[in-house]
């Protein structure tokens, strides 16, 4: 873009004005300019068509001239340099103002078009695949939390007693310790009738899109591993270390959750590592998949366990969860 209002409002027109443009740039950049490839994406940004507007009619020539010279009424470039519209300007206004810019501006139809809310379409299809990407990642984070509520309320369903993990701070964990793999779960809970194993979750929220092919699937995959690749380590490294410990992968897309379980089918792990598939819209565990590990045997899934009522009064004794929310990544 060439124009730009910094934070305090003001904005670099004038420092513009006194570069070195040649006019014959100028009339280069607009014989360039192709109307028919704009479209309006937004309402019209008023303090860059005054300045724009302003810069184009010069400080020698009063709007009355301006108006004069372009053909226009000088209430309407009025309207224009005070902000006295709603709508955008019809984009035969601005030619006409661009084509009798002051000799020696900078600027062209271009930042009019941009001022009225216009983009190029090849830059309104790039905006859209921005914006596409900025509410994907919104979905995201919403379905991780509705998965890491999911799997709560399927335990509780269960009977499972959960106990609080406290998320240590730098400063308390011992120089020795190599690994804190369930420190990268988003959701992590002890099981203390069960060998005070902890359970750490780690919510996978994408979901495939129409189109994606299977080398993006093996990508996308790969990332994940990558990403919570100090959990690989742990156990390949330090068993010792993670023994009491499960590592859980959720996904809520099959396909992603088939293509993990393939990847990992043949790595030799150590310790307890699964992976599940969730429902949101039915907000149920459909399935987890236990993985071959070499210290402990496969065991029957906690969420295959049928559902009983539980009275009411002993759930606030000793139900107790830690949330680690990643706002940065989301998978």
């Amino acid at each position: 873009m060439k124009y730009r209002i910094d934070k305090s409002g003001k904005n670099d027109i004038m420092r513009m004005l006194y570069k070195n443009t040649s006019m014959d740039k100028i009339e280069g950049q607009m014989k360039d300019i192709k109307v028919e490839d704009y479209i309006q994406v937004k309402p019209p940004i008023k303090p860059m068509m005054t300045e724009v507007v302003n810069a184009m009619k010069g400080t020698d020539r009063s709007m009355a001239e301006f108006a004069s010279a372009t053909g226009l009424s000088t209430t309407m470039l009025s309207r224009l340099v005070n902000g006295n519209y709603a709508k955008a300007f019809p984009v035969k206004i601005l030619q006409k103002i661009a084509a009798c810019s002051v000799e020696g501006c900078p600027l062209d139809l271009e930042d009019l078009l941009e001022a009225n809310g216009m983009v190029s379409k090849e830059e309104a299809a790039r905006l859209n695949v921005i914006e596409r990407r900025h509410q994907r990642a919104v979905d995201q984070f919403r379905r991780r939390k509705e998965m890491r509520e999911i799997v709560l309320e399927e335990l509780f369903a269960r009977g499972i007693a959960i106990k609080k993990i406290e998320r240590l701070k730098k400063e308390d964990i011992p120089c020795s310790e190599l690994f804190l793999g369930v420190q990268w779960c988003d959701l992590a809970i002890t099981l203390p009738d069960r060998d005070n194993i902890e359970w750490g979750f780690a919510m996978l929220s994408a979901i495939r899109e129409e189109g994606d092919t299977e080398s993006e699937d093996a990508s996308y995959i790969r990332r994940i591993i990558e990403y919570y690749a100090i959990l690989f380590l742990e156990d390949a490294w330090a068993p010792n270390k993670s023994m009491n410990s499960k590592y859980t992968f959720g996904f809520v897309d099959n396909i992603y959750y088939s293509r993990f379980i393939d990847f990992l089918k043949t790595a030799k792990l150590n310790n307890r590592m699964s992976a599940i598939l969730i429902n949101v819209n039915a907000r149920k565990v459909i399935k987890e998949h236990n993985f071959v590990c070499g210290n402990f045997n496969v065991t029957e899934s906690l969420f295959d366990l049928s559902t009983y009522q539980e009275k009411e009064v002993d759930k606030e004794n000793y139900r107790q969860i830690t949330f680690f929310d990643r706002n940065e990544d989301v998978f």
